[in-house]
């Protein structure tokens, strides 16, 4: 199936596999949509350019579709997501136009001057949650610690949204991206805010594939497949 992002942006948590799973620190990464369906994020690099299993004193760089594609294919090629059985929780949220135009200039500001990656400090869920901010559809930081799940667990109930877990892929099309989508087992969908119908929530607990494992991770978290295997 493909996912309807119009009127909406969204979170990506990699490694997320239902509503009431809450994965390892070192098994999540945030991710999020713009209005046009493009996937954006923050990562850190090192090592010759590429991100480290330390994730300290980085270089933060914004990735979207196409450096997505270059070095998470995983994350943007949806047989690949398939084939690995990437589960990512996708929550999609509604927004009022000035609110979407808000979110993408924020990640356009954020991709000319990117700053420092820090386990300790900027990490892909510090700022994807401030793009959040950014365009109104968040007050406040995120509750605890800086994770992808606790930035997830902070937008559902405060936001009209869905939220999908499965496998996501991401095609480019004349104006907008195509987001296609397919659950893993028997996972919700689950709707949130004054017009949704909510549903019997069931927690998922399947295993991470092996392509997902850690890289800048801590406090403030972001998690990435190994370079080994790049």
């Amino acid at each position: 199936m493909n996912l309807n992002i119009n009127g909406r942006i969204g979170l990506i948590v990699r490694g997320k596999t239902g509503v009431g799973h809450s994965p390892g620190l070192m098994e999540q990464h945030a991710d999020c949509i713009l209005g046009s369906g493009e996937p954006v994020g923050f990562y850190g690099t090192g090592n010759g350019g590429r991100s480290n299993g330390v994730g300290m004193n980085l270089s933060g760089v914004v990735y979207r579709y196409d450096k997505m594609y270059a070095e998470r294919r995983a994350y943007v090629d949806f047989e690949i997501a398939k084939s690995q059985e990437l589960c990512s929780g996708i929550l999609l949220i509604s927004a009022t136009p000035p609110q979407v135009k808000k979110f993408t200039e924020y990640w356009e500001k954020l991709e000319r001057t990117p700053g420092g990656f820090d386990i300790l400090g900027d990490n892909c869920s510090s700022h994807a949650s401030a793009g959040f901010v950014y365009c109104g559809l968040l007050k406040n930081g995120i509750p605890g610690l800086d994770t992808p799940d606790n930035l997830f667990r902070q937008l559902q109930p405060r936001t009209s949204s869905q939220a999908f877990f499965g496998c996501v892929g991401f095609t480019r099309g004349s104006t907008m991206f195509d987001i296609s989508f397919e659950a893993i087992a028997a996972t919700p969908v689950v709707n949130t805010g004054s017009t949704a119908k909510p549903k019997l929530l069931q927690s998922q607990s399947s295993g991470l594939p092996s392509s997902l494992n850690s890289s800048n991770t801590g406090s403030r978290v972001s998690t990435h497949p190994s370079t080994s295997r790049r």
